[in-house]
């Protein structure tokens, strides 16, 4: 942090900005160039223990200009802006400067760690729910869209759309799942057995209308070191495999296939992002996993079959030497 006089120059381009960021309404802007923003800050006495700063999409790079002049470059996501027991005497405010690139960004405050509330920014009461069964094509409203889930077992869940949506899963009330996409929407979840409420709406420059949702589910196919499957995947298509490590170890992940257009990611148990690519090499605690197979609209079918290396004990070579040979490469 640097104590810092804000000059006049600084404080004129300071104060060209848009709308106030708020505890209660984030920011969720599309830009066609890349460049720069700033953001004004709520002036505020907080009721809270901290305020900390959640963002999402194509950022850059972040910086805090507070109300008293400390400036805090290179903000990390999910850093605390405001803290009750560093701060107590202290008022809130201040501005955000973003560097932002082509696409879309989600800027949110969230106080006391509800992250996934702040970042849906709407009431989670439900007064009216469409069920959810067979696989269909829907088409929301502009507003916000809630959908009831009864499985009965372990599914698949894929949701499609070609619109830029925020969607949150409820259990018991609470916010089990949160996703949010900025290249259409395409989320992929494994659920329990349980019901659900799906919560759906649009990113807020996203213009209203012709808002087509795809939904469909499918089996979660269990992936083991020593049984190998092949799924077909068409354009658009999923496939999520589940697997289990016993004990912390290293382990390797593979896919043999006849094109390298499948996009490879490695889930934990809460559905935290935790490794990408066809080929992945990491160490991994005791629990369950998810690896999601996806070929993207634009490519072609393709079969391919996933390679687990180091589950059941450490392999003799590397694992990426064994997976280098399962699929050919040297």
């Amino acid at each position: 942090m640097e104590l810092l006089e804000i000059r006049e120059p600084l404080k004129k381009k300071l104060f060209e900005r848009e709308k106030t960021l708020t505890l209660e309404s984030g920011i969720e802007k599309r830009f066609s160039k890349p460049g720069e923003i700033t953001f004004e800050l709520p002036n505020i006495k907080p009721d809270c223990d901290s305020i900390s700063l959640y963002y999402e999409g194509n950022i850059k790079n972040m910086t805090f200009f507070s109300s008293e002049g400390v400036i805090k470059e290179n903000v990390v996501n999910g850093e605390v802006l405001w803290s009750c027991s560093e701060e107590t005497n202290r008022s809130f405010g201040g501005f955000l400067k973003v560097a932002h690139g082509i696409g879309g960004i989600k800027i949110n405050l969230v106080r006391n760690d509800k992250v996934f509330e702040s970042k849906w920014e709407y009431s989670l009461r439900v007064f009216r729910t469409f069920g959810l069964s067979n696989p269909s094509d829907l088409y929301l409203n502009d507003k916000i869209n809630w959908f009831l889930l009864n499985l009965e077992e372990a599914r698949h869940i894929s949701l499609n759309s070609k619109r830029e949506m925020i969607g949150v899963l409820l259990k018991d009330g609470k916010i089990a799942h949160y996703f949010s996409d900025f290249e259409g929407f395409d989320w992929q979840i494994a659920l329990d057995p349980g019901e659900y409420k799906l919560g759906l709406r649009l990113m807020d420059y996203e213009f209203p209308g012709n808002i087509n949702l795809v939904y469909s589910m499918k089996a979660v196919r269990v992936l083991e070191e020593d049984v190998r499957s092949t799924v077909y995947l068409t354009p658009g298509e999923s496939s999520i495999f589940s697997f289990a490590i016993p004990t912390k170890r290293k382990i390797g992940l593979g896919i043999k296939t006849t094109r390298e257009v499948v996009k490879a990611r490695l889930y934990d148990v809460e559905w935290n992002l935790i490794g990408e690519g066809e080929q992945q090499y990491l160490n991994l605690d005791k629990g369950l996993y998810y690896f999601v197979l996806h070929v993207p609209v634009s490519e072609e079918a393709v079969s391919c079959t996933p390679i687990l290396v180091g589950q059941k004990a450490p392999p003799d070579l590397p694992p990426e030497e064994v997976i280098n040979r399962i699929i050919g490469k040297r």
